[in-house]
């Protein structure tokens, strides 16, 4: 029997239909999964809950996902999980601040989930990866006709 914890994910973003669906991704591949649709929810329920990942997306209504990682990089310290962030509107202006917020990935809307839940695995389960940055540019499935 296996009796290791599931992996715990908070997943951050005001659109409630894509919350849920990368909720039932992440379910579905066993990690435990706590969608937030408000990100001035989120702090005082990481803190309590202990995370092991943050997936937030970079605009929503009353702040960034950037604010928020560099609120919860306050609240963690040091111990902050790694975060993702998920974007629709992907500027080369906000990469070096990403960078100096600690921030894993970035992933343009709409992304390969395949790819993002690769990436998770890769930082839940390989410390090692935690020194990469990616940046995924929009996925665009190719018509095959």
């Amino acid at each position: 029997m296996n009796f290791t914890m599931a992996k715990k994910i908070v997943v951050v973003d005001d659109d409630i239909d894509f919350l849920s669906e990368l909720e039932e991704a992440l379910r579905l591949c066993d990690y435990e999964v706590r969608p937030f649709s408000d990100p001035a929810q989120v702090r005082q329920a990481a803190v309590l809950d202990k995370p092991d990942l943050f997936l937030l997306d970079m605009r929503m209504h009353g702040k960034s996902g950037l604010q928020l990682a560099s609120e919860l990089s306050e609240d963690f310290g040091l111990n902050r999980p790694p975060v993702i962030v998920m974007t629709g509107y992907f500027s080369e202006n906000e990469l070096s601040q990403m960078r100096l917020d600690g921030i894993k990935a970035c992933y343009t809307k709409p992304f390969d989930l395949f790819d993002m839940l690769s990436k998770i695995k890769k930082l839940l389960h390989e410390p090692a990866s935690q020194k990469d940055f990616i940046v995924s540019k929009p996925f665009r499935q190719e018509n095959k006709t």
